[in-house]
């Protein structure tokens, strides 16, 4: 099973806006994780995991209030 098909298992069954805030919280979330990445190569830093995903968090947050709740949901689950 290709990323793809993954994601398609993941979403096909869910009304559009569902859909629409699930990839938001993705892509803010892998976003987060390569910054992480490009934070310990080039600048030697490290944050947790859970510092990682408390960014991430608050970067939903603020796009949804700059957006309103329709965009991206601040509820992570």
């Amino acid at each position: 099973m290709g990323i793809s098909d993954w994601w398609d298992s993941l979403t096909t069954n869910l009304p559009k806006n569902d859909r629409r805030r699930r990839s938001g919280r993705f892509l803010y979330t892998i976003w987060n994780i390569w910054k992480e990445r490009n934070r310990r190569i080039f600048n030697g830093t490290r944050l947790t995991h859970l510092e990682v995903a408390a960014i991430a968090f608050e970067d939903i947050k603020q796009r949804s209030r700059a957006f309103g709740r329709a965009h991206v949901a601040t509820d992570i689950g």
